[in-house]
């Protein structure tokens, strides 16, 4: 089996928004024409007259320290024991002669950890901040600065994204038409979805079931994986998940636990019949055995084990399967030889069975987002705000990108005589996430999953990327994800960035910190059987009594904002 690993195989775990969306029927696309249809436009021109002087490195002569205020990922505690610890971003000190004095904060506390930091006054000099964050220390409080400017001044690289993604500009502003992060970027969007459902291919051939086309049919899939044991000793996992894409089941009834639209119209998941019927599937599930037993503990190590060769049927981006798998041995599709199994024999990405109403509606992904915008912002004390931005702004090149994904180029990774970028001899993924275990996730880098191999991203080269993919990944895995992920129902999202005033988002702010914990309190109770599904109505009741209409009331007021 060969040792080297193709990069594009390895995709940084990424934090979804699960709010918003700009499409369309969700049907399949028949052509291109159809296919770009409702998706970001990519300009046809790029006028390099516009852009500011480029940010060479160092971005300083004499160091300067900074300090920054991020989440603590579970991989990045595993692997190196802290953000400080990184070799990638001690690299990146060395390139840019900045150093960064990082402070951390646990995922589950994290939010409260900003809060009270910008409450002190005692601010880091940049920190990581939700959209929500932003309206409110940025819109509101004064405490996050307006980025437009030195975007304007220094942004070479965002210059440059902007000249061939317009659309980036606007999405990235708050509802006072200001920026506050300088957001990750990811140019495949308008011509592929990233996650959606998978089944374990191996095991469908081997029991000669057909792909399940109804949710009727997917529970069916599942009783036979149970029945039949195929991974043996009783050791068969029907269906598992890694978390919170567990409620991709909702989808089949049209809902999730969340803020949605239905033809213009705001509803609240939970409150909802349809989000009674995915409720009462998962409880059947969990009853007969078909959903995996341990799926509250969210333990991706847990997961990462089962997925090898114990789970049928899952959701999420393709490293959710592949990355175990390379970890366990297999070998990546494009290095296989004859007789030799991959990572892309095991499952598939396949088309999302329909609901009762004949669709899958995705809210864990949206349709050509280009833009995350939970990211780095700049705070009011920041004593070197250009320095910041330049320091930001340099992680948007393909250089940037690659140092804190994958190291120096001759390090860990060259690009061998047909342009890929590959591992060197002896890397391998171990090596790579202790360097830089999905920490990029939080800094705003390009992401360039897919294409890395052929195509490793510069402004430029997005411009080709609709004609050029069906000559250079017809009949792939990422032809199949990009054809079997994009068969869904986007239009029940809501806009990436809703109007909000300052005070109407303080207030569902406010109003939701309570609702969201009781929720996360209940909702496992009845998915385990610990509650009858019965009592889901007192739940509801409970949720009213704390006010949640009077938060629908302010996400419909934002949304008929957003639309003007």
């Amino acid at each position: 089996m060969k040792k080297v690993l193709v990069l594009f195989l390895v995709l940084s775990i990424l934090i979804i928004p699960i709010t918003g969306c700009k499409t369309s029927d969700g049907n399949l696309a028949k052509n291109e024409s159809t296919a770009n249809e409702g998706k970001p436009e990519i300009s046809k021109e790029v006028d390099k007259k516009q852009w500011p002087e480029p940010n060479t490195m160092p971005i300083v002569e004499e160091p300067i320290e900074i300090k920054m205020l991020v989440p603590l990922e579970p991989r990045v505690a595993q692997y190196a024991g802290g953000v400080e610890n990184l070799q990638s971003l001690k690299d990146y000190e060395e390139l840019t002669k900045i150093k960064i004095k990082w402070e951390s904060a646990p995922v589950d506390r994290y939010e409260e950890v900003v809060n009270l930091m910008f409450a002190s006054g005692d601010m880091a000099d940049m920190v990581y901040v939700s959209p929500a964050q932003q309206a409110q220390f940025g819109v509101n409080d004064t405490l996050l600065i307006p980025l437009d400017d030195l975007l304007e001044q220094y942004g070479f690289y965002w210059n440059q994204w902007v000249s061939v993604l317009p659309d980036i500009k606007e999405l990235a502003k708050e509802s006072n038409g200001k920026t506050y992060v300088v957001p990750q970027i990811w140019p495949e969007s308008p011509v592929n979805i990233g996650s959606g459902f998978f089944i374990r291919l191996e095991w469908m051939e081997k029991l000669g079931l057909e792909m399940p086309k109804t949710v009727d049919e997917l529970y069916e899939v599942l009783v036979t994986f149970r029945d039949k044991d195929p991974a043996g000793n009783g050791e068969t996992i029907p269906m598992a998940f890694r978390g919170f894409e567990l409620y991709s089941i909702f989808g089949f009834w049209g809902t999730f636990p969340g803020f949605y639209q239905v033809d213009g119209v705001v509803k609240y998941g939970p409150l909802t019949d349809e989000f009674k019927q995915g409720l009462s599937f998962l409880r059947k599930c969990y009853d007969e055995g078909l959903l995996d037993r341990d799926y509250a503990l969210s333990d991706e190590k847990l997961f990462n084990n089962n997925i090898v060769n114990r789970v049928g049927f899952s959701y999420g981006d393709v490293s959710v399967f592949q990355v175990p798998l390379l970890q366990a041995g297999y070998a990546p599709g494009v290095e296989a030889g004859p007789g030799i199994v991959t990572v892309n024999d095991v499952f598939y990405p396949m088309v999302a069975p329909t609901g009762p109403d004949g669709k899958y509606y995705s809210f864990l992904i949206r349709d050509g987002q280009i833009i995350q915008t939970n990211s780095i912002g700049i705070t009011s004390t920041n004593k070197y705000p250009v320095e910041s931005i330049k320091w930001l702004d340099y992680l948007l090149s393909f250089d940037g990108t690659m140092l804190v994904k994958f190291g120096p180029r001759g390090k860990f990774w060259d690009f061998n005589k047909e342009g890929y970028p590959m591992y060197k001899e002896g890397v391998n993924l171990e090596v790579i996430s202790k360097y830089a275990p999905a920490f990029s996730q939080i800094l705003p880098v390009i992401k360039n999953t897919y294409y890395d191999n052929k195509f490793p991203f510069t402004p430029e080269r997005v411009l080709e990327l609709p004609n050029k993919i069906q000559g250079y990944f017809s009949n792939t895995l990422l032809d199949r994800n990009r054809r079997n992920w994009t068969n869904c129902d986007f239009s029940r999202h809501l806009p990436l960035s809703m109007k909000f005033t300052p005070e109407q988002q303080a207030e569902v702010q406010s109003i939701m910190a309570d609702i969201e914990t009781y929720y996360w309190e209940n909702v496992n109770k009845y998915i385990m059987g610990l509650e009858p599904l019965s009592n889901w109505d007192k739940v509801i009741e409970q949720i009213k009594a704390m006010n949640i209409e009077r938060a629908i009331k302010l996400y419909q007021d934002a949304l008929d904002r957003t639309k003007k």
